[in-house]
């Protein structure tokens, strides 16, 4: 199934389906074990507020900004805790070289 990029952005329609509330309702009607699915009729039933194209991008943009964020702060907090233990094990080689200090 592809949207209509006529009509609707497809990092818009992406944030929506991404949206905790959009998550919950597909949640009860996913079918299958492992690799869940959803049925045709459950996205035929979907209804997605439909603003202005311009709108629309603007709030994808949005979407895309925050997702960005997130990745860029979890490299910072994955670096950050590198550094963390380099300082550490630096200061532990100090110590080991220097026992009377």
């Amino acid at each position: 199934m592809r949207p209509d990029t006529a009509k609707v952005d497809p990092g818009y329609l992406a944030a929506f389906l991404d949206l905790p509330a959009t998550q919950a309702a597909f949640s009860g009607n996913k079918q299958g074990s492992g690799l869940a699915r959803l049925p045709k009729e459950t996205l035929d039933k979907l209804v997605v507020p439909l603003p202005p194209m311009p709108t629309q991008r603007l709030i994808a943009d949005l979407a895309r900004s925050f997702r960005n964020e997130a990745e860029l702060l979890q490299r910072l907090a994955t670096l950050n805790s590198i550094l963390g233990r380099e300082a550490v094990a630096r200061a532990i080689r100090v110590a080991a070289a220097n026992p009377n200090s």
